[in-house]
This record gives C-alpha cells, structure tokens and sequence, in this order.
C-alpha cells in the first residue's frame, strides 16, 4: 500500500460560476463576475420512520427495546449562498436580480479549476436553481467594498462531471 504524499486538496481560487436561461448551457452561460464565497448547505436526504413491530432489539441476539428503522424516501439538494462584490454594470449580477425579481427557475453551473491530475478542464457541477434571496446591499461599509448576496435554492439534482 502506497504511504501518504502530501495532500491533494484543492484551492478554491478561479472558480467561476455562470448563469442561463438555457439548461445545456453550462459555461457558456453569463458569467457573474467577483464571487468573493460560494457557500453549499443543506443536502440531505429526507427519511421515513418504518420502525415496527417487528423491527430488531438493541441487544446481540435481537432482544431488547427495538431499533428504529428508516428508509430514504427524497433527497432535498439544499441551496448556495452566494457573496459578491457589488458591480452595477456586471451582465451575471444583473440576471441574477432578474431571476430574483421574476421568481424564474435559472441554471448554474460552477467550474472549478484544475485540480492535481487535471490538464485541460477542472471539475464542473450544473444545477437548477430559484434565487430565492438576494441582499443588493449587504454590506456597506467606509472601508471596505460594497458587498451583495444571493440565495439560490437548488430544484433538481445537482450534476457533476470530473475534469481532465
């Protein structure tokens, strides 16, 4: 068995998002230019409790109070937050208001950049989604940028494909 080497995790930097109205354009949707964090939560997978009379103990020989049971019954993609440096004129930040103010369903696509193996593309996740937030003014501060953010509520699977 080979020994560790040095990890192989993966920057975040380069990623760039994109947004369609069109579910094959991938990345040659538009652009949405200055994500600052593209944050993943919530994936789960919902259950049902089929716990019954019949169910197992806690005990070795299946003697004692039974064990809950539960079967997968959904899978709920979760949502992506999204913070952003405000740039009126950027075409990706004005779809995203667009898709917020027409609660239209729009897709997404993330292409992450090479990781260590890679040549020629890095990974690529393509997903549905509602912008069902978005903050034009996060955050502002003398000191600092002005800051923007945005919900996106994932409707559908999230696909993945490796890179090269």
């Amino acid at each position: 068995m080979a020994g560790y080497t040095g990890t192989k995790a993966q920057s975040g930097s380069k990623t760039q998002l994109y947004i369609s109205t069109s579910s094959s354009a991938g990345t040659a949707g538009t652009p949405i230019f200055e994500v600052t964090q593209f944050t993943q939560s919530g994936k789960t997978n919902k259950t049902a409790d089929v716990t019954n009379l019949n169910s197992l103990g806690a005990g070795s020989s299946g003697t004692g109070p039974s064990v809950d049971e539960f079967i997968v019954t959904t899978m709920s993609p979760g949502k992506y937050e999204l913070t952003f440096n405000r740039v009126s004129s950027d075409p990706g930040q004005t779809m995203l208001t667009t898709a917020f103010n027409t609660g239209v369903k729009y897709y997404f696509a993330a292409q992450l950049q090479l990781a260590s193996g890679q040549s020629s593309v890095g990974d690529l996740y393509t997903f549905a989604a509602v912008v069902d937030e978005l903050e034009d003014l996060s955050t502002v501060n003398e000191t600092k940028q002005i800051e923007s953010k945005a919900g996106l509520k994932v409707s559908g699977p999230i696909a993945f494909v490796a890179g090269s």
